[in-house]
């Protein structure tokens, strides 16, 4: 005869198995072995891209199904993305994703990944974009800074709407930044979001020369602007030249 057997949907992950014991009257006994697969880890996103505008005004919100566990990796060196949770167990999570205003005219955009599974060794991923500054500006306070021989300091202020960079040439050792006011990217280089104050330390002038040079501040990669500070320093034993006034 023919022996039917039905099973139920198996909704783990894991494989499972039945044993099933045949026996005639005669004693006779036979052994069957019943296999079924698990449906294995599963993920599913809601959506695979979001897009900000550049100045964003809520948040927007990534569901996750899962049956399994999972954790989110947001790339080395992304700090404009925030997520309200990162990792999470089997069923659905809803996660709100918020990006920071742009402070750069360029698109920016960058992949996230969803590990998941026993080892975490499976992966999906989706894409946070966000539009650029439509227009930069840029200026100083200042056009030209003046030094003594003994050295000094001066403050320079920037206004802008974005993020910009100060460089002072490689070649110029006399001139540095402020290590404990400015934020420095690099021996030579600062940074700032937005309106703020550029700090500049100037070393004595042993020379028997005056020296000049320029520290240049950016801003923007698609349309960039620029401003040039020329930084004077006078020889030793000279003194700055008087700035007077006559009234009549």
């Amino acid at each position: 005869g023919v022996l039917v057997i039905g099973n139920d949907q198996n909704t783990t992950n894991a494989d499972r198995t039945a044993l099933i014991v045949l026996a005639s009257d005669g004693g006779l006994r036979q052994k069957v072995t019943i296999r079924q697969t698990g449906k294995g880890d599963g993920i599913n996103l809601s959506r695979g891209s979001f897009n900000f505008e550049t100045e964003p005004s809520e948040a927007q919100i990534l569901t996750i199904s899962s049956n399994t566990h999972w954790r989110i990796e947001i790339p080395e060196g992304v700090n404009w993305i925030t997520l309200d949770q990162t990792s999470g167990e089997s069923g659905e999570t809803s996660i709100q994703i918020k990006a920071a205003p742009s402070s750069t005219d360029a698109l920016r955009s960058t992949s996230l990944s969803v590990l998941y599974g026993d080892a975490y060794d499976k992966v999906e991923e989706f894409t946070v974009s966000q539009k650029g500054l439509t227009s930069i500006y840029l200026e100083t306070d200042e056009s030209v800074s003046s030094f003594e021989s003994v050295g000094g300091e001066t403050v320079i202020h920037v206004e802008s709407n974005a993020q910009w960079f100060a460089f002072i040439p490689s070649s110029v050792s006399w001139l540095h930044f402020d290590s404990e006011l400015d934020s420095l990217t690099s021996e030579g280089t600062a940074s700032r979001i937005g309106s703020g104050d550029l700090h500049i330390k100037c070393d004595e002038n042993s020379t028997s020369r005056d020296r000049t040079t320029g520290v240049v501040i950016v801003a923007g990669s698609r349309s960039p602007k620029e401003v040039v500070v020329t930084m004077e320093q006078i020889r030793d034993g000279s003194i700055l030249p008087l700035e007077t006034s006559v009234g009549l």
